[in-house]
């Protein structure tokens, strides 16, 4: 508490917000049941709106503990949903609507939702708001921007903020609904109503149980197993149940970051310390800016001196960087190893053109535009455009995908199955965290 508390902490926090281009930030710290809050910068830059610690932000991956938890109730429950248990396939538990039953699959969010839907019979906000919203008072909270104005409380939305380098401006907008991530973010919060949510699961009270507790912090796998991004006295990180965990300087701490295009969040616990805290901002940058004051509330917490301390901004900052690197090549390298160069397009676009469905992602049409192949799919909530860029083989590409909201690329994999020198299927590399392309039929 004493570094938020400190005189010289605003200038300190509105240093980073510049340097990271986060127009408003807000924090909220708890020691046992103490919590101080404060804000920082605007909620919004045109008109001007301050940030305090009532601002509503979308916290993005940070939702996923509130998933977690959802479903350990369930589990807890076991006189109504006996068959619901850490470890059981969901296409056990939903035989009629999941059939995939490898172990990765069992903790896919967005289908823990329709498992909670399918079990109470009750949509997943209803739920978040019976179960842990209205028990801890978080009468600011909800799931969607749209469930959260129509209560009124619109006004109180942080705007969204992309900082165009180029043109040395921002970009703003509002929060947008997003069905598809259910469970996997969205959760619209203040950080004055979310240290509730932090406060009861580190202090064990209801609705969090000792049983839950230890069900949401069981280790289920590791990330990083080689420590290549191990940051400094820090552990490899677990990978809980919507949380992550690691040991620094030999103390426990619960945490997980959220980043979507124009918000950035991050939460954390230590249960040896009774210490917690939440930093969301409205910024893409934000989450960097969570991540570095975190650690610094972390260190101030467990009493090092100015000169024990890591500098945290530019060593993340610098992981941030590094992280880059030459992507492009190492995609190339991936698709077609040993290649030098992308080889020429030599097949006709137009046996590439056409509509590509895929149940869970819907359809995609694939034309001719911008020297090659092309995708306009500014119709949905992950609006964007694709560019395709040939590698190799005549069936291999670089895709170029550029979010229509914020203009930022991402670099992508893609592969056409072709038959008779036409496509019948495309693949996309569309999840980071799956090394499979995911697979549209040509219609």
């Amino acid at each position: 508490m004493d570094l938020l508390l400190s005189p010289s902490f605003p200038s300190h926090a509105k240093d980073l917000m510049t340097k990271h281009h986060t127009p408003g930030l807000a924090i909220a710290l708890v020691q046992d049941d103490v919590v101080h809050s404060a804000a920082y910068g605007y909620a919004s830059l045109h008109p001007p709106e301050p940030c305090t610690t009532e601002t509503l932000f979308d916290i993005a991956s940070a939702s996923k503990s509130l998933t977690a938890a959802a479903v350990a109730l369930l589990v807890e429950d076991c006189e109504r949903f006996p068959e619901v248990r850490w470890g059981a396939k969901m296409c056990e538990l939903l035989p009629e609507d999941f059939v995939m039953g490898e172990e990765g699959w069992t903790r896919e969010y967005t289908v823990a939702t329709h498992l909670i839907e399918h079990k109470t019979g009750q949509t997943f906000p209803d739920f978040l708001e019976e179960r842990f919203f209205r028990p801890l008072g978080m009468d600011s909270t909800n799931l969607q921007p749209a469930r959260a104005r129509s209560k009124g409380l619109g006004p109180r939305i942080a705007t969204g903020h992309t900082w165009l380098k180029e043109k040395g401006e921002y970009i703003a907008f509002q929060a947008v609904e997003s069905p598809e991530d259910q469970g996997a973010g969205s959760i619209m919060t203040s950080v004055n109503d979310y240290i509730k949510y932090i406060r009861a699961i580190m202090n064990q009270s209801p609705p969090f149980t000792e049983t839950v507790y230890r069900g949401l912090l069981k280790p289920r796998t590791i990330q990083d197993p080689e420590g290549k991004d191990k940051l400094p006295f820090t552990s490899p990180v677990l990978y809980v149940a919507g949380w992550e965990t690691v040991y620094y300087r030999g103390y426990e701490v619960v945490s997980h970051d959220g980043s979507v295009t124009g918000w950035g969040s991050t939460h954390f616990f230590l249960p040896g310390l009774g210490f917690g805290g939440c930093v969301f901002g409205n910024g893409d940058e934000a989450f960097l800016v969570a991540g570095v004051l975190m650690r610094e509330f972390i260190d101030a917490k467990l009493g090092m001196s100015e000169v024990e301390r890591p500098d945290w901004d530019g060593i993340l900052s610098g992981q941030e960087e590094d992280g880059d690197g030459d992507e492009e090549e190492r995609l190339r390298q991936e698709l077609c190893p040993g290649i030098e160069g992308a080889q020429p397009q030599e097949l006709p676009l137009d046996g590439y053109t056409g509509d590509y469905h895929n149940a869970g992602y819907h359809s995609y049409v694939v034309q001719v535009g911008h020297g090659g192949l092309f995708v306009d799919a500014t119709d949905r909530s992950f609006a964007c455009t694709m560019v395709f860029e040939h590698v190799c083989g005549q069936t291999k590409y670089l895709v170029r995908l550029r979010d229509f909201l914020d203009g930022g690329e991402d670099l992508v994999k893609a592969e056409f199955r072709l038959q008779g020198g036409k496509a019948v299927a495309m693949g996309l590399g569309l999840e980071d965290e799956m090394e499979e392309l995911i697979w549209f039929d040509r219609v």
